[in-house]
């Protein structure tokens, strides 16, 4: 059974408390959090990177000098890729990088990532947090009381308040 540490807003140690097992005492599974992850940074592109192709280049379709007798070389018109102006011959399109994987994969990555806090003992649970004034004093406070100043933390609650 997975435990956490459980903490009052103050910043007192109060002893454990059990985690639910449906969600926190499941085998890790890495690929699913590698599935997760990798939809959420490849669904943040934007994927409208664009540059213009010959036909969309501003340029007349006129020859720019006759086929003929000048001694350079054959040119069909001034936005072709080799002359300066022209347009890009590979260049990137807008394009679409968004990618799905379905919800029972999104539910097994959110228990993994879970579960793999609460193996490394990453878990704590504070008990009645309530705030007269929504001031970052008071909560900074509560962090250097419980140790938790200098680490990473996320927040999750059970209502909006």
């Amino acid at each position: 059974m997975a435990s956490a540490k459980l903490y009052d807003f103050s910043g007192d140690y109060k002893g454990t408390v059990e985690l639910p097992a449906s969600l926190f005492d499941v085998q890790v599974n890495r690929w699913a959090m590698y599935e997760a992850v990798r939809q959420y940074l490849a669904n943040r592109r934007s994927g409208s990177a664009k540059t213009k192709e010959r036909g969309e280049v501003s340029y007349s379709n006129r020859k720019p000098y006759r086929q003929k007798g000048t001694g350079r070389a054959r040119a069909g018109r001034r936005s072709s890729p080799i002359w300066r102006g022209g347009g890009v011959v590979f260049g990137p399109k807008v394009r679409d990088y968004r990618i799905s994987i379905p919800k029972k994969v999104k539910r097994l990555a959110l228990k993994s990532a879970l579960a793999d806090k609460v193996q490394s003992d990453s878990v704590v649970v504070v008990e009645g947090v309530a705030m007269e004034e929504p001031k970052t004093k008071i909560f900074a406070e509560f962090l250097q009381a419980s140790g938790l100043y200098d680490k990473k933390v996320l927040f999750v609650t059970d209502v909006f308040n």
